[in-house]
């Protein structure tokens, strides 16, 4: 290591190397809001006649760098006003999420000789910043910091070399390209820089996972104390951070992006990400594609490995797991009041005891009081939290300060008596009353409020609640002046109130300041699914980077339940009035943007929001751009995809083990085709062995996987655990975790659902809400597990507002052959998955407490006729959320009396049921109520719709549209 003191003011050398003998070493730093970090970097003369790199990588917040260049003896500090070069963004130009600064060999900017010297300033815009920051010239190589990330850009055709020092253990070597936008390739061998040829790599990412690089230590050209040469190429534009570590290494996290990983079975992943900013929630997001892998995190410096006898906070779903912690967590606040940044430590388990688990971890800090901040009188100074409205402009990122003015009458439900006494001032209103004589609808909607306000000059508007309690999102309404508010406004509780109120009559006044949160937007990796949780009428926002080329860009999301809404606006943040695109059907979202659109942009950000509608949510969010090949969750249903007759769509799929059993299945209208491969990246129709390695394209009469490769509604390919072909690549060198490929097509328009799973090891497939499976079991006496789970985003203080709403949910399963019947156990908390617990049709759960777990195998619930099954489960708060439980999760499962083929469905009743076609859908009405469905007409034809009632008398209604 080196160690260098420094001061805030300090002009800090960097070492920009001097290719080929040194790589250029970054250097780590921190900057408070809004402050300078300062550096200098003098090139060898060799660099004279090469483009000059800068380049900083930020850790948290969003820091800018800016660059001038002297070949006088004073030193030279640019800032934001006096610079040559700037990464910060101008108007017109592409738009990154990384600060690049490249110097031409033929800029007029740049000076030459002994005394010339570049100098760096690097600013934590509005929010404190974690950043590392390296200069290079031409193609000298960067040094990789063992666990630390290092961000890249390169032009279409571009390579940029790096070296990563191997110390004297015997530990697997790993080498991961995390993308923010395209897509790259990765080369490496020892001592020599690397390249594309053949003889130039001994590893690449061509071969094994698609994704980087792993090095075994047992390999024959593994060494130690030695240099290992990368290189990362990029066929287009690409944007990426990079990571190189052995194991047990502790890898750094960049705030709200994505990082791709694997663990092996009883083995931990390591992380650390840095809490630049004082108050904050911090999320952590497990995204699993295959596997068992569960989180446990710690602040406790002194134990930097968390593990799951040793850790502060965990999350062991057996699906994706989101983890929790609140800003007002007293391990979490103690931990920001010792250490100037204090760092979450988080360690990943592989659970899953037969196959590596791959996931990608996403970790998020979001700032919670930053929206509301009170400056003036100095006795109740200080951030208080605060919701912004959904309607409006966004909160100013630069704080908006002014007096505040209380509005006579409080509420402003009626005419204002100090209007004048209002212009130009941050206006306190009081919420409500509910009162039809004092406060009449519409007057009482919070928009008609601030809107009088504003018409009388206000340029913000504090709305305070009337009564105790939660706070409350401040949204939009059918028959209100929303679409006419243009000052920003927050919603504060009573007691913040009430305080502001007591001291408006102060000698100084009230001042308080209005902005928006300084946190990271999570970033949506291109391919990558993004699992989401959402409480009742919150956004959470995501942003994505468009590419350069002529692509169309599709935007969706999945609900696991819950009706999430998706908006997407260029560069801004979207709410319910202000978006470019937006998607609000029942049930799942798509946004397709064609690349003709006048609206798209190239090279910029479009910042993605997904709204929890009328209740909590839990989703899947993918972006995906022409070609793209999504990648898959093992046991998780991925539906509303769609493809074009006579196109194709791509998958692929991360695999475990060689020994695993695989099966990929497809639910949808028309004639859809699979086409399977673990060589061919986009597999297709042609020749067998080269195009594709299975297929399913049988006949519709056959449903099962052994038959034709074709199930009735569908078409499933099945690969039996330790078949050849399994993580084979052309090399014929089987190795895993690996990744295989899918191709689905069909000879007319089709909307489908399509589901990857492991064999029997795996967790029980998870339902989405209303989203049909078709599967065949065709031995009679098995079993077949599923999980459905309620509620989840409710399961954390501070993400719903009040208490959580469940809706009752119906299990259908509906036969076209055989006889199953359906036995469940739930409410049950999540670790139940994990502990192999399963309903068992020949006990009942005698004793059972709700939200407990039992002590062997039993059902709670279940349905045996021979036409159909159906249960209906009406779910209690109390039994979902206790001491013990944080999520409300039930266990189906399916036995086959006979062989048998069905479609199975849980479907709460809110939720829009997808129908496919001459496939019919079993369900409940509960008294006056509806039961929502949707079907998408892809051709011109004559549509039946047919009802069958078993009991009562229910109606139909239908429309075309939303």
């Amino acid at each position: 290591y080196t160690m260098l003191l420094s001061t805030a003011s300090s002009i800090v050398p960097l070492e920009p190397g001097d290719q080929p003998r040194r790589p250029a070493v970054p250097r780590r730093y921190e900057a408070g809001a809004d402050e300078y970090r300062y550096f200098s970097v003098r090139f060898p003369a060799a660099a004279h006649d090469q483009p000059l790199h800068f380049a900083v990588t930020p850790l948290t917040g969003d820091p800018d760098l800016y660059l001038a260049a002297s070949s006088q003896d004073t030193p030279v500090r640019p800032d934001k006003t006096d610079s040559t070069w700037s990464s910060a963004e101008q108007e017109g130009q592409a738009q990154h999420r990384y600060e690049h600064l490249t110097v031409a060999t033929s800029d007029r900017g740049r000076c030459s000789g002994s005394g010339c010297t570049y100098y760096l300033s690097v600013q934590a815009d509005h929010a404190p910043s974690t950043f590392s920051v390296v200069a290079w010239a031409g193609d000298t190589a960067v040094q990789l910091v063992e666990g630390g990330r290092q961000a890249g850009e390169l032009p279409a055709g571009g390579t940029r070399y790096y070296v990563a020092h191997v110390a004297g253990s015997h530990s697997d070597l790993s080498i991961v390209a995390d993308m923010a936008s395209g897509a790259a390739r990765l080369y490496a061998r020892v001592g020599k820089k690397a390249g594309p040829q053949p003889e130039e790599h001994s590893w690449s990412s061509d071969t094994g996972s698609d994704l980087g690089i792993e090095i075994r230590h047992d390999d024959a050209e593994f060494c130690t104390n030695c240099e290992i040469h990368v290189a990362v190429a990029c066929e287009a534009a690409c944007s990426y951070t990079l990571v190189s570590g052995a194991n047990q290494t502790v890898a750094v996290l960049e705030d709200g992006a994505p990082a791709r990983e694997e663990v092996s079975p009883g083995s931990y992943e390591y992380f650390k990400l840095y809490l630049s900013e004082k108050t904050v929630d911090v999320e952590v997001v497990l995204t699993v594609f295959s596997g068992n892998p569960d989180i446990y995190a710690t602040v406790d410096g002194a134990n930097p490995r968390p593990t799951r006898g040793n850790f502060q906070w965990s999350s062991e779903d057996a699906a994706s797991d989101v983890l929790l912690i609140d800003h007002r967590d007293e391990l979490l606040t103690g931990c920001q009041l010792e250490q100037d940044t204090c760092v979450l430590y988080i360690g990943v388990y592989g659970q899953d005891d037969e196959a590596v688990s791959s996931f990608s971890l996403l970790a998020s800090a979001y700032p919670v009081s930053s929206a509301f901040h009170v400056a003036l009188p100095t006795a109740i100074e200080g951030d208080y939290d605060a919701y912004p409205a959904d309607f409006g402009p966004a909160l100013p990122r630069s704080p908006l300060t002014g007096a505040l003015v209380q509005a006579e009458p409080k509420h402003a439900c009626s005419e204002l008596t100090n209007a004048a006494a209002l212009s130009g001032k941050i206006v306190l209103v009081q919420r409500g009353p509910r009162d039809d004589t004092a406060c009449p609808l519409p007057h009482a909607y919070f928009a008609n409020k601030i809107k009088r306000v504003q018409d009388a000059g206000a340029v913000g508007v504090v709305m305070a609640n009337n009564v105790e309690g939660s706070l409350v999102f401040m949204g939009a309404v059918s028959g209100d002046h929303a679409t006419l508010v243009e000052v920003p406004s927050v919603f504060v509780s009573k007691a913040t109130g009430d305080l502001l109120e007591r001291h408006l009559h102060d000698d100084a006044g009230v001042f308080v300041q209005l902005a928006s949160p300084s946190g990271r937007v999570p970033l949506l990796v291109d391919g990558e699914p993004q699992h989401g949780v959402s409480g009742h009428s919150q956004w959470r926002y995501y942003e994505l980077f468009t590419p350069p080329g002529a692509d169309d860009v599709t935007v969706s999301v999945t609900p696991d339940f819950g009706n999430p809404d998706l908006f997407v606006r260029v560069r801004d943040y979207p709410d319910t009035l202000r978006y470019t695109w937006s998607s609000e059907s029942e049930g799942g979202d798509t946004i397709h943007i064609a690349a003709d659109d006048p609206d798209l942009c190239r090279q910029c950000a479009l910042v993605v929001g997904v709204l929890g509608q009328a209740s909590d949510t839990s989703y899947t969010l993918t972006y995906s751009v022409s070609e793209t090949l999504l990648t898959l969750q093992g046991g998780v249903p991925v539906s509303e995809q769609s493809v074009p007759a006579g196109e194709y769509r791509y998958y692929r799929m991360w695999v475990g083990s060689t020994e695993s059993a695989i099966t990929v299945s497809v639910t949808g209208d028309g004639d859809v085709d699979l086409f399977f491969s673990f060589t061919n990246r986009r597999p297709k129709d042609g020749v067998k062995g080269k195009d594709y390695q299975k297929k399913a394209a049988g006949r519709n009469t056959c449903w099962t996987v052994d038959c034709g490769q074709t199930i009735m509604g569908g078409d499933a390919i099945h690969v039996k655990g330790g078949d050849d072909i399994i993580c084979k690549p052309e090399s014929g060198v089987r190795h895993s975790p690996c990744l295989a490929y899918v191709g689905v097509t069909s000879q007319r328009n089709s909307t489908f659902t399509l589901l990857y799973s492991v064999d029997e090891s795996t967790a029980p497939t998870r339902l989405r809400d209303a989203v049909a499976l078709a599967v065949a079991q065709p031995t009679a006496g098995d079993y077949k597990y599923y999980s459905f789970a309620v509620g989840d985003a409710a399961a954390g203080e501070g993400v719903s507002p009040g208490e959580p709403v469940l809706s009752p949910f119906t299990i259908s399963v509906r036969p076209s052959s055989g006889d199953p019947d359906v036995y469940v156990l739930g409410p049950v908390p999540s670790s139940a998955l994990d502990s192999g617990l399963r309903p068992d049709r020949n006990k009942t759960c005698d004793g059972f407490v709700a939200g407990g777990q039992p002590e062997a195998d039993c059902y709670t619930h279940r349905s045996t006729g021979s036409a159909g099954e159906l249960v209906s489960i009406t779910p209690d708060a109390s039994e979902c959320w206790s001491a013990s439980n944080s999520s409300c999760v039930y266990i189906i499962g399916v036995y086959s009396f006979s062989p048998t083929q069905y479609t199975i469905t849980a479907s709460s009743d809110e939720a829009t049921e997808l129908l496919f076609p001459n496939t019919a859908s079993l369900n409940i009405l509960r008294g006056e109520t509806h039961k929502k469905y949707r079907f998408r007409v892809s051709a011109d034809e004559r549509l039946h719709v047919l009802l069958t009632p078993f009991a009562g008398n229910p109606d139909l209604f239908a429309r075309f549209g939303r």
